[in-house]
C-alpha cells in the first residue's frame, strides 16, 4: 500500500505531443481533483486556506483506480504550465474548447479533441525522496 499523503502524482506529455516535451509540460494533480471509483475524492481541503487539510482516501493498494472527471481537467488548472492566457477556455458538458484554436500552447493540452489518440505519462512518485514509484501510459480517448 502506498499512503495518500506520501505521493505526489505528476503528468507530463508523452513523445506523441513532439520531441523532449516532458520536463517542460511537468504538472502536479491536485489530489483534490483525484477520486476513487465511488466518485469520492482522494483529499479534501480546508475551506478557508484552500491548503490539503487531510484525505479521504488514506492509501492505495495495488489494482485500485483513480480517476480524474473531465471537468476537473480545466487546463488553466489540470496543466498549468501549458496553458494559454491569449484565449478563453469553455467546457460544454461533455468537451472544452479554446476561442484561439491554433494557438500553440492548446496544441499541448490533454482535452483538446485534436489530440485523441496522442499519449502522455502520469508518474507516481515518493514524495520525501521524488522516486519514481510507477508510470503509466495514458492514450487520450474522446
Amino acid at each position: 500500500m502506498l499512503p495518500a499523503a506520501g505521493i505526489t502524482i505528476t503528468v507530463k506529455n508523452g513523445p506523441s505531443f513532439g520531441p523532449n516535451l516532458e520536463s517542460y509540460t511537468t504538472n502536479v494533480v491536485d489530489m483534490a481533483n483525484v477520486t476513487n471509483s465511488a466518485g469520492k475524492p482522494v483529499a479534501f481541503r480546508n475551506p478557508t486556506t484552500g491548503q490539503i487539510d487531510g484525505y479521504n482516501i488514506t492509501a492505495f493498494s495495488p489494482g485500485d483506480s483513480w480517476y480524474v472527471n473531465i471537468t476537473n481537467c480545466d487546463p488553466r488548472i489540470f496543466q498549468k504550465t501549458v496553458y494559454s492566457s491569449h484565449g478563453d477556455y469553455t467546457y460544454d458538458g461533455s468537451h472544452w474548447t479554446f476561442s484561439v484554436p491554433d494557438d500553440s500552447f492548446w496544441a499541448l493540452n490533454f482535452v483538446n479533441q485534436a489530440n485523441i489518440g496522442k499519449q502522455f505519462y502520469m508518474d507516481v512518485n515518493d514524495k520525501a525522496s521524488g522516486a519514481l514509484i510507477s508510470r503509466a501510459v495514458v492514450t487520450i480517448s474522446g
